[in-house]
Order: C-alpha cells, then sequence, then structure tokens
C-alpha cells in the first residue's frame, strides 16, 4: 500500500507531497492540473518507464535539471519500502531503500496496472487495443511471455523478408523459420488458453456478482487447426497469432454489442480487477491500479459501483478526475485530494 509519495520538478509539479491514509484515493483537479502526472511517478518508482514517453527527460519540469520521486509504500508482506528515483537530463537513478543499481524487483516491491478512459473506449472497437491489454496483464503471470512475443516477432519478419525477395532463398532456412515460429506459436497459444481459463474463473463470478450477468472471456485463434499453421505460414500475409482476438461473451453473444454503454466499460473494468485477483491469489505480491480519468467515463451509479468492488476486493487504487460523483456512504472509505 502506497503511503506517501513527494516530488520535486516532476512534470508541472515544482513540489508536490501527499500523504495517503487509505487504500482508495482520487484525485479531483482541472484538466492540466497534474492528476495523470502523479500516476505516472508511481508508474515510473515501481516499473522504471513511463506510460506516456520513453524519453525520461521528458519528466523533468521545464526549464529545470533534476527531478526527483520519493515513494513510500508497504508491500504485501507489511515490510516497509521506499523508492527514490533522480533524473537528469543525462541520466536516471533507481534506489530501493537506499541501495542503487538493484534492477526493481516486483517480488519486493508493487505491480502497477494503469488503465485510462482511451482505452476502456477503444476496447470495444479495436482488436489491437484488446490484444494490448489481454497481454500486458499475461505478461504479469508469465515472465517469459513478453520474450516469445518478441521472439516470434522476429522470425516473422525474416519470414516475410524472404517471401518478398525475389531472390531464391535457401529453402532449408526457409523451412527453419516456418519450424521455428511454428514451435513458438503453439506455445503462445498455450500460455493464452491457459490465461483465459484462470481468468474466467474469477471473471464469471464477478460479473455475476456486480453486473447480475456471467459473462465470459473467449480467446478467438485466427488459426483453428494446427495442422494449418505450416501453411498459413507461406502467406502474403501470413494468418499467425497476430490475428487472434479476446472476446466478451453473455449468452454467445459479444456482449459489448448488445450492453449499455455504462455496463459495457464496468465490463472492461472488473476484466482487469478479476485478472488482478487471480495473480494476488497466485502470488505474495502488492498491486496498484492506476485509473486515469475513469470517472468522465461512467454515470454517478457505475462511479459508485467500481469504489464498491475497489473496497470490497481492498485493492490499493488511485483515480484522476476533474470531479467526484460519489455516494455520501462511500465518501468516508475514500480520500479525496484536491490537485
Amino acid at each position: 500500500m502506497i503511503k506517501e509519495i513527494n516530488l520535486q520538478n516532476f512534470r508541472n509539479h515544482s513540489e508536490k507531497n501527499i500523504y495517503f491514509k487509505k487504500k482508495i484515493n482520487v484525485f479531483l483537479g482541472e484538466n492540466g492540473s497534474g492528476k495523470t502526472s502523479i500516476l505516472e511517478a508511481f508508474f515510473f518508482a515501481m516499473e522504471n518507464s513511463s506510460f506516456r514517453t520513453k524519453k525520461f527527460q521528458d519528466l523533468i519540469k521545464n526549464e529545470q535539471q533534476l527531478a526527483k520521486i520519493n515513494l513510500k509504500l508497504l508491500d504485501f508482506n507489511k515490510l516497509w519500502k521506499e523508492l527514490d528515483v533522480e533524473l537528469s537530463p543525462i541520466k536516471k537513478k533507481v534506489l530501493l531503500n537506499g541501495t542503487e543499481n538493484i534492477g526493481i524487483n516486483k517480488t519486493i516491491v508493487s505491480i502497477p496496472i494503469f488503465i485510462n478512459n482511451k482505452l476502456i473506449n477503444n476496447f470495444k472497437y479495436q482488436k489491437t487495443t484488446r490484444q494490448s491489454l489481454i497481454n500486458m496483464l499475461i505478461k504479469q503471470d508469465h515472465k517469459i511471455y513478453e520474450k516469445l512475443l518478441l521472439d516470434f516477432d522476429k522470425l516473422l519478419i525474416s519470414l516475410q523478408d524472404i517471401n518478398n525477395n525475389s531472390i531464391v532463398i535457401n529453402r532449408s532456412l526457409k523451412s527453419e523459420i516456418v519450424n521455428s515460429l511454428k514451435d513458438l506459436e503453439e506455445e503462445i497459444i498455450n500460455i493464452r488458453e491457459k490465461e483465459v481459463e484462470n481468468i474466467n474463473f474469477f471473471y464469471q463470478k464477478n460479473t455475476k456478482n456486480y453486473l447480475n450477468k456471467e459473462l465470459k472471456l473467449y480467446y478467438k485463434k485466427a488459426i483453428i487447426l494446427k495442422d494449418y499453421i505450416l501453411e498459413n505460414l507461406l502467406l502474403k500475409p501470413p494468418i499467425t497469432i497476430t490475428k487472434d482476438d479476446y472476446i466478451i461473451e453473455y449468452d454467445k453473444e459479444f456482449y459489448l454489442n448488445i450492453s449499455s454503454d455504462g455496463h459495457m466499460k464496468m465490463a472492461i473494468l472488473l476484466l482487469v480487477i478479476s485478472f488482478i485477483e487471480y495473480l494476488r491469489e497466485q502470488y505474495d505480491l502488492e498491486f496498484i491500479l492506476l485509473l486515469d480519468d475513469i470517472f468522465s467515463e461512467l454515470d454517478k451509479k457505475n462511479s459508485n459501483l467500481l469504489l464498491k468492488i475497489l473496497l470490497d476486493k481492498n485493492l490499493n487504487s488511485f483515480i484522476t478526475s476533474p470531479k467526484a460523483k460519489v455516494d455520501q456512504n462511500l465518501k468516508q472509505k475514500i480520500q479525496f485530494i484536491e490537485i
């Protein structure tokens, strides 16, 4: 659980010190006030990367030469941790409990999960968004998964280069690449199928409890039969796992097409929360849920439902919003912070 954050010259914050007394926290303020930047500071301290930029120099306040993040938290075992980050135009330094260059170990800190309103809105319409979200969640459970995807992409590019090359290529080399792709594809598919099965155990219970509908995540493979893999890899462009999709089903229908806007967004948020619930049961880890501008996409009823779920799950959460739409009986359980 995050207990305190101190910022110096981070984004638009010259100096900001915030103490957290409760697990659910809502940052209130107008657009441009720096609410999302605080979520970014949480994320950067724990992940050593940003969800908004690849250049850490962008995090330093304009006309300043040094930015600092100090984050104090209790991990899953109630042990005190302190993260210090220093950013200059030429280097970044991260310390855990005063020790530098330890290579942040998520098993001894916490894992941040960042979700914003853009992802929620695009999930229904864009397959790439659905793939990106599920892949991000699976990576939390399978550390090798990201490497498998990277290896697959590299081999796929090599195969496409061969297929597009008019010069005769060594057929044994092409066959070797195709066979390697086949092995990787089967391993990735097996991981995805198992992860969907794991999450559905929690997702079906949660959606039935909170939405009064038992929803299910369905993994829709582009390749139905494994026998087709080799054949498909020879096509231009090949049909591979990059074409797979994830569908939220209700009564064998695509739920996001038949649900109300509010229920659609709650179904997506519950998918993320269910995955975190599964991971928390598997590992002694603390998860930090960062929700950026989510309330603007929910009416008061669903905003309060989301808060109730977060409280029920005892999930350390930080939410940004221009204004709060919270019932009186929930207000005393939540910390509201004006930015």
